[in-house]
């Protein structure tokens, strides 16, 4: 993604972001795969928003990845298959939009990384914002004791 296609999503409401973070059934999960030279690969099951961004940047690029002795590993997850889970599950058509149209054109899953990691940063942020703007105007409207 470059500067100038830099995308601003519109700003969500605080449903929306309530709805957005929900816990999925078993059956809207996304799965992900933990790569690791050590033990191989294991399936990672992510069952919310919160928990899908904790994985997608999990991974420690600046670490030797290749390197004999080293434990550590890639966070992979289909790019497609998350823009289907952020569009018809998780309900953000904004941002399965902007990971289609920035991220799965790119060639190298380290760029998609990166590229992942800009959309979401933006995006968290603005859930962050509305969820304490939120907070705040609850605790201002409920009466002092």
């Amino acid at each position: 993604m470059t500067e100038e296609s830099t995308m601003t999503f519109t700003i969500p409401t605080a449903e929306f972001v309530e709805q957005a973070l929900r816990e999925v059934e078993w059956g809207d999960r996304l799965i992900g795969y933990m790569m690791t030279p050590t033990t191989g690969n294991k399936t990672r099951d992510m069952y919310s928003l919160p928990e899908a961004v904790q994985f997608l940047f999990g991974t420690k690029w600046d670490a030797p990845l290749l390197q004999a002795g080293y434990k550590g590993g890639i966070n992979w997850v289909d790019v497609q298959q998350l823009v289907d889970w952020l569009r018809d599950v998780i309900g953000d058509v904004e941002l399965a939009d902007a990971v289609d149209r920035d991220v799965l054109g790119l060639g190298v899953y380290r760029e998609q990384s990166m590229a992942l990691l800009e959309l979401f940063t933006e995006r968290m942020n603005q859930y962050r914002a509305v969820r304490d703007a939120a907070a705040a105007a609850q605790a201002e409207a409920e009466p002092s004791e």
